[in-house]
């Protein structure tokens, strides 16, 4: 019937639907008016009913008209529905709880009562259009008043939140204590806004993290802002496949930055972009700097080093142009680190011996599978070189798998 309903061209112009029926995916995005002719005292209903209208695919504009029976309990009806969005919107959202929603057995016989009087004295006429007018224009007036009602009733603090009038449950022996200023002269605490505790978790991981995020926040405070080496003078982010000396480095880096910083303080130096530096290394120091920058490959990051070691694994140490297809490196930039990765003064050296033992163990694994292969064929071919006509003369002899 949804479907009927919405497709195009439908002849089906209403749709009849319990706000009651929530849940069930109902979307009327074809319907442009909505009538709710029985209020419910949950204004979550009400609201949902008219949600359905408003659905992806609307293409006009929703008019929402609610069917209201004049002195009667619907208009209580009404009034506690919007008390309780005005509630909603105030205190709930806020993150305050109050425990407001539920109607006393006095209030509801009230409730019931209101307007009795005038739907026994009422008799049957006819209704024109122009009735239908004044009913809307009454209706729209009635609305308009409940909002004001609803502004009017708003207080700081919401302890005495009613539209229809009733006793001051904040006056006391003659002492309005809605007065925020009576409260703070008789010593009365405003709780404020509610706030949620920390839920504490006892899990080990999580202690051992929360207790390493404080001791790294306070070596953080204590720690001094150091003046760094200007830019072009820092080393590069060095990787241990990249093979660089980098105890050697940093420790020429630290000697080359302490030399920065006495020149600093002394004054001798600026800080302002573009200013000269004098030498900050002798050049001995500055010539072993610049020759072990160039010993390491600061171009090749991990991605390379892995096609490197598969690449050898599979054809070989020496297969220089093999590696560098799938290195994608020029072959002799390959052979050159080939030739460093495998050296005992810089590969085995200038890596931890886990990475590189692990890279040695995959590659020599390769190169032992190979080395059978070769062995196997070599065998292969001496046994063929045995025939004269090994096509006729060769038999084999195929087992039946069980």
């Amino acid at each position: 019937s949804i479907d009927k309903f919405n497709a195009p061209g439908s002849e089906k112009f209403i749709f009849l639907l319990s706000t009651r029926a929530g849940g069930l995916g109902i979307n009327l995005q074809t319907a442009d008016v909505v009538i709710l002719f029985d209020s419910d005292w949950n204004p979550q209903a009400d609201l949902q009913a008219q949600d359905r209208a408003h659905r992806i695919g609307q293409k006009r504009t929703v008019q929402v008209f609610r069917i209201v029976t004049e002195h009667t309990i619907e208009e209580k009806i009404v009034e506690r529905a919007q008390q309780k969005l005005k509630l909603d919107a105030m205190v709930v959202q806020q993150g305050r709880l109050k425990d407001k929603d539920k109607v006393s057995s006095n209030e509801l016989l009230e409730a019931v009562r209101f307007g009795a009087d005038k739907v026994f004295k009422s008799k049957d006429s006819s209704i024109t259009d122009d009735d239908i007018d004044m009913i809307l224009d009454a209706g729209r007036k009635r609305t308009e008043e409940l909002n004001e009602k609803l502004q009017n009733a708003e207080k700081g603090d919401l302890l005495d939140f009613k539209l229809d009038g009733g006793s001051n449950v904040q006056t006391f022996e003659g002492i309005d204590y809605s007065n925020r200023k009576t409260r703070e002269m008789m010593g009365i605490l405003d709780l404020g806004k509610r706030e949620r505790n920390t839920v504490k978790n006892y899990n080990e991981d999580f202690m051992y993290k929360q207790i390493a995020h404080q001791n790294t926040s306070t070596i953080r405070r204590e720690r001094k802002k150091q003046v760094r080496l200007p830019k072009h003078l820092r080393l590069p982010r060095m990787e241990e496949w990249q093979l660089f000396d980098r105890d050697e480095l940093r420790k020429i880096e630290q000697d080359e930055a302490a030399r920065y910083q006495q020149l600093l303080a002394e004054g001798e130096i600026s800080t302002e972009p573009g200013a000269d530096l004098p030498a900050l290394l002798d050049e001995d120091t500055a010539a072993r700097k610049n020759r072990l920058l160039a010993e390491g490959f600061v171009d090749w990051n991990r991605v390379h080093f892995i096609a490197f070691k598969d690449a050898s694994s599979r054809y070989g140490r020496h297969a220089y142009k093999k590696i560098a297809l799938e290195a994608d490196k020029p072959i002799d930039v390959v052979e050159e680190y080939v030739k460093s990765f495998w050296s005992e003064e810089i590969g085995k050296k200038r890596m931890s011996a886990n990475e590189y033992d692990k890279a040695v163990r995959v590659i020599e694994k390769g190169e032992k599978k190979l080395l059978e292969i070769s062995s196997q064929e070599q065998n292969l071919a001496t046994f063929i070189s045995l025939f004269d006509d090994p096509w006729t003369e060769l038999e084999f002899t195929h087992a039946q798998p069980k």
